[in-house]
């Protein structure tokens, strides 16, 4: 006779290096997938004038790719350790600009 095993505890909330880690693979996998796309785009539905289903899919996966980047980003500029005005500056432009990259997905 098999024995049930206990379902396992609630997870609890990842702190913010592990949620950076986690976006950090995810970003890279999207740059993965948003390459194939684009080599796709380029050899099939550009020479044919085709739907630019793959085109489509890579802005997409850009957008997402630059959402997965910023809280990379937020954990190396708090592990930098640097506090001045202009290093907050720098980050409130960069996941800006990324947020923004972000919203045409």
């Amino acid at each position: 006779m098999t024995r049930m095993r206990p379902s396992p505890r609630p997870s609890a909330p990842l702190p913010r290096a592990a949620v950076a880690e986690v976006c950090a693979y995810a970003a890279a996998g999207l740059g993965g997938v948003n390459l194939v796309t684009l080599g796709l785009l380029y050899a099939v539905e550009v020479p044919r004038d085709g739907l630019y289903v793959f085109g489509t899919i890579n802005d997409f996966g850009g957008g997402l790719y630059f959402l997965a980047s910023a809280p990379v980003l937020a954990e190396l500029h708090r592990r930098l350790d640097d506090d001045s005005p202009a290093s907050r500056a720098a980050l409130a432009a960069v996941l800006g600009s990324s947020a923004a990259a972000g919203r045409g997905a």
